[in-house]
């Protein structure tokens, strides 16, 4: 495997992304001409009658809206004129075939340019250049960020694209296609295997673009892979350069013309494998820039692989062949392992009991033959050794979230299940390869181990993401309760990870140590890294901040409170030098209020919580408090939160919570009014006991 392909680094040319060719700005005079023939008009004083004249003569071109105009018989050869305006005629008539316009494709059929006669896929070649241009057109987006809603771009994609023929022709010409295909799979097949590679480059090789609406759900596949890819080269370009919003812009249409192909050709009714590699391809980009629409496409991705009966293990179907069953298993558990590891408020729609599908064999797709599968021993390097991972975490997940979250259950919570979940995620933790650290920044692999570095990389920060959801609640409340400190020591204990302060018998705990890991995590890697723009690094650095920021505003000088706070601005720094996107800017914000209104002292524990600190805590009330990220009332509780004071704290949440989903770390409500209560002084923390406990 080439791992320099892996960062997606071709770049488009400037040709790819210039303007149509038929702009009529482009073939008309050009100014410099014009401004000369109107001074020369002054001078002698007859520019009013010449231009009169000229306009006489060129009216006729103009009888109808949206006319071009034909090329100056003065500015350009004959021989030239000719051929720019066969090319014209063509194109013309290729527009009016396409938008099934009976005048303008009438008059290319008069004209005799529709002819046996002409070369075989000529028209095909045709169609898929006027793709090209109109995904890469300049003047489909008006504002210059490349910010338009998703109502507004699917708006602007069907009034030029309102068929799925038109949808289809905006694929990029079969060479470009391939490359751009090759390069979603050299880079994502280890870690989102969604094909069998032999059969996708067969049904490669007998794809025609211009052929392709028997197959409309492969051509949509397709444009989800070149969405991703090209987002993925917005993000390589140097930020807010044009190079970058032009490639934004083009991914955001191919995932809109993506999405528009499948509704037009009523995927929900109908799909087929297609469908659900699309959809996962369409989620796993959507992930990236935390669009909200991710929760709802991996629903129907789980919907549709429902309906084609995914969850049913098809080794006992005569009719599927070896191929066949690995593919379908390796799309259910694709479907399996996001639905138990999203972050979102969404709740998970697969019961344990509900599929008997078995893992997928742990091969390479070339031993993966009709008649055969040849499995390697783990821990081969193969496409389903990091999807083997995420199912092992995935199981935890999901138990957290039945277990911890439950909106019904048990009244009461045993402390053992924490203690046997945290000691499940310490001994998977231990199994991955090690990260190397340099004080309290991971240390990179070399470019030679990149696909090494970036699988260790995706899989500790699940495993951190899962500590956080896991203890989450414990961060205030363990402070203020002596008797839940072993849950927030017992990971660093577990892990044998170096501890990050001097005295092992201070106030650390397993959260601070694995939050410090994430922001570490992310910042030993540079912005010229090639795994620096990897989203999830991104993600947790975020929500490490956040829970720093919480940590400090609570206890500004407790334990280690320098060397977070060194941390913290050294991270700050980063973030703050570079073109940010909003939720870069909304969490530096939140980390911003809360330091400036830290207090001073650090908050006094209630006498009636230290009175009960002797007694043995047994359980704990279930369900734990949620984030107000995850909280389905989150908004409403923070509309009630927004009436107290200080007012600029108890607004800082408001944006995260109603759009960035994935800033899991944020306060639950009642944990964020005890803060408050800090804040203002007017009250000793967890004056009224704490809500954990049974």
């Amino acid at each position: 495997m080439d791992v320099n392909n892996l960062a997606g680094a071709a770049d488009y040319t400037e040709g790819e992304m210039s303007a149509s060719p038929i702009d009529p700005t482009l073939v008309g005079t050009s100014k410099g001409k014009r401004k000369a023939d109107d001074d020369e008009g002054e001078a002698d004083g007859t520019g009013k009658k010449r231009r009169n004249r000229k306009e006489t003569q060129e009216g006729h071109l103009c009888e109808w809206e949206g006319a071009i105009r034909l090329p100056q018989a003065h500015l350009t050869r004959d021989a030239e004129a000719q051929e720019l305006r066969l090319q014209l005629d063509r194109l013309e008539g290729l527009l009016g075939a396409l938008s099934k316009n009976p005048i303008a494709a009438g008059a290319v059929a008069a004209s005799g340019l529709v002819q046996s006669g002409r070369k075989e896929g000529e028209e095909e070649s045709a169609a898929e250049a006027l793709g090209l241009l109109a995904a890469f057109d300049r003047d489909v987006d008006p504002d210059p960020a490349g910010s338009l809603s998703a109502a507004q771009q699917r708006a602007k994609l069907l009034e030029s694209h309102p068929t799925v023929s038109n949808l289809i022709s905006m694929l990029p010409p079969k060479p470009e296609l391939e490359k751009l295909c090759d390069r979603y799979i050299t880079a994502e097949h280890l870690y989102f295997p969604t094909v069998h590679l032999p059969s996708f480059k067969a049904h490669m090789q007998a794809f025609v673009p211009a052929k392709s609406l028997e197959k409309p759900f492969f051509a949509a596949y397709l444009m989800a892979m070149i969405s991703h890819v090209v987002a993925r080269q917005a993000t390589d370009a140097p930020m807010g350069s044009t190079a970058a919003l032009e490639r934004e812009k083009a991914a955001k249409r191919y995932h809109e013309g993506a999405l528009e192909i499948l509704r037009l050709s009523s995927y929900l009714e109908k799909p087929d494998l297609d469908v659900v590699r699309a959809l996962l391809v369409l989620y796993h980009s959507a992930t990236q820039p935390q669009d909200l629409r991710a929760a709802s496409l991996l629903a129907q991705a789980i919907h549709c692989g429902q309906v084609l009966g995914l969850h049913r293990d098809p080794d006992s179907i005569p009719t599927f062949s070896l191929v066949n069953v690995e593919d379908r298993r390796r799309l259910w558990y694709l479907l399996l392992v996001h639905d138990k590891l999203d972050q979102t408020r969404r709740q998970s729609l697969i019961a344990p009991s509900s599929y008997d599908t078995r893992e997928p064999a742990g091969a390479q797709d070339k031993d993966i033959t009709d008649t055969e599968v040849t499995a390697q021993p783990f821990p081969a390097f193969t496409p389903v050794l990091y999807l083997g991972v995420q199912t092992q975490l995935a199981a935890l997940g999901q138990s957290i979230n039945e277990i911890l979250y439950s909106a019904k259950g048990a009244s009461t919570l045993p402390l053992k299940y924490l203690q046997d979940q945290n000691t499940a995620l310490d001994r998977i933790k231990g199994g991955l390869p090690a990260l190397q650290w340099d004080k309290d920044i991971v240390i990179p692999l070399g470019p030679d181990n990149f696909a090494s570095d970036r699988f260790r990389v995706l899989t500790h920060s699940i495993v951190l993401q899962l500590l956080v959801r896991l203890n989450r609640c414990f961060l205030t409340r363990g402070f203020a309760d002596t008797r839940l400190l072993p849950f927030r020591n017992e990971i660093v204990e577990a892990a044998s990870v170096a501890l990050f302060y001097a005295n092992r018998s201070a106030r650390i705990d397993f959260l601070r140590a694995n939050r410090i890991q994430m922001v570490g995590l992310w910042h030993g890697y540079p912005d010229l890294h090639a795994l620096a723009s990897t989203p999830v690094l991104l993600q947790g650095a975020l929500n490490g901040l956040v829970l720093l920021a919480i940590d400090l505003f609570q206890d500004p000088h407790g334990a280690g409170a320098e060397k977070k706070r060194r941390l913290m601005a050294a991270a700050v720094a980063r973030l703050r030098s570079q073109h940010r996107p909003r939720v870069v800017t909304e969490v530096l914000r939140a980390v911003a209020v809360l330091d400036k209104q830290a207090p001073k002292q650090r908050p006094k524990v209630s006498k009636a919580v230290t009175s009960q600190l002797n007694s043995p805590l047994t359980s704990l009330a279930r369900p734990l408090p949620l984030s107000l990220t995850a909280d389905a009332f989150g908004p409403q509780r923070l509309a009630g939160i927004a009436k107290l004071q200080p007012t600029e704290l108890s607004q800082v949440w408001r944006v995260l919570v109603e759009s960035f989903p994935v800033i899991h770390a944020v306060p639950d409500a009642f944990e964020w009014t005890e803060l408050l209560k800090v804040a203002r002084g007017e009250q000793e923390f967890w004056e009224n006991g704490l809500d954990v406990l049974a």
